[in-house]
């Protein structure tokens, strides 16, 4: 049977079309469902002029072997129960307008990605797998802290190498200040030919000449420097350099004159310790020229109840004993 309203096959027993919602014959008074044997054709669309394909004919149940379709009773106020939402065997209702409420929006409930929007690169419905967590960047405390630790030891080892630069330096300063005797390696050969046959005694006869040559003293008395000169006819001076333990403790400048030949020098020590004296060859009265003619070494110990007398200095004219 079909709708008389739009025209659609209707199943059968049902009360509504289930596509306009429109009462059948089911359900219209003094109506009766036509014989469960009748075949009918599904009719085109209303108001389409396009043709379909007949669809299969429709075949009511035996009556012998099901019951008939109840109708819906009628209540007390002649109105029937209310319709439920028929069958629609062929999914056609989409389409058309119905009184049904639309489906849900979400019928299944919320999802990971359900209805999410699609990332960039992917399909919608489709979506990436977890990110992995990006690396943490790694902390340069360590790195600077190292720098420092560096650079500090460098440091020291710097300050370590300059200070023992400047201890051995400073040693060798000392080393070269406190010994300040010449070495016979300084002695000049023109000078050493005016004065030479230099002895050291620790007494003289008249004459200049010594009497008791030795190179060790007694603190408290002179130390007598006796020496001869050849200036061949030039006159000059001679200078004395007294030393003990590497410092110079005094000085004397002596006039030479063409005549004499020989003279000495006196000089007190009043400390034990390890003397030198150095004899120059001079042409200037303060000794600016000097050249360093003699060295000799002596040493001074003990102590002696006579006192010293002043340093003495004197030359001497041996062949007419004229001073």
């Amino acid at each position: 049977m079909n709708c008389t309203s739009c025209g659609r096959p209707l199943p059968t027993g049902v009360t509504y079309c289930p596509v306009c919602g429109a009462p059948t014959p089911y359900n219209m008074p003094d109506q009766r469902p036509s014989s469960p044997y009748d075949q009918t054709e599904i009719a085109p669309p209303y108001g389409s002029s396009q043709n379909y394909p007949p669809l299969p004919p429709t075949m009511a149940a035996n009556s012998n072997n099901y019951p008939p379709q109840p109708q819906n009773p009628y209540t007390n106020y002649g109105a029937g129960v209310a319709p439920q939402t028929p069958y629609d065997p062929y999914n056609m209702s989409s389409g058309y307008p119905s009184s049904a409420p639309p489906p849900p929006a979400n019928p299944v409930g919320p999802g990971p990605y359900y209805n999410a929007a699609a990332m960039p690169g992917y399909p919608p419905g489709m979506q990436p797998g977890r990110y992995n967590t990006p690396p943490k960047k790694r902390s340069k405390v360590g790195c600077i802290i190292g720098i420092s630790v560096l650079a500090f030891l460098f440091l020291c080892g710097g300050l370590i190498v300059v200070a023992t630069q400047l201890g051995k330096n400073s040693a060798t300063g000392n080393n070269s200040t406190g010994s300040n005797v010449p070495t016979n390696s300084s002695v000049v050969p023109a000078a050493a030919k005016i004065l030479f046959a230099v002895q050291t005694s620790s007494d003289m006869n008249s004459n200049y000449e010594p009497t008791h040559v030795t190179t060790t003293f007694s603190t408290g008395k002179d130390v007598d420097l006796t020496f001869q000169v050849d200036s061949v006819g030039k006159n000059g001076y001679i200078k004395v350099r007294w030393y003990e333990d590497g410092q110079e403790v005094g000085s004397n400048i002596l006039h030479h004159d063409a005549k004499n030949d020989h003279g000495y020098f006196g000089q007190p020590y009043d400390t034990a310790g390890d003397g030198a004296a150095a004899l120059y060859w001079c042409t200037q009265p303060s000794c600016s020229d000097e050249q360093l003619a003699q060295v000799v070494n002596f040493t001074v110990t003990g102590t002696s109840a006579v006192p010293s007398s002043s340093n003495a200095i004197a030359v001497k004219d041996g062949k007419n004993n004229n001073e």
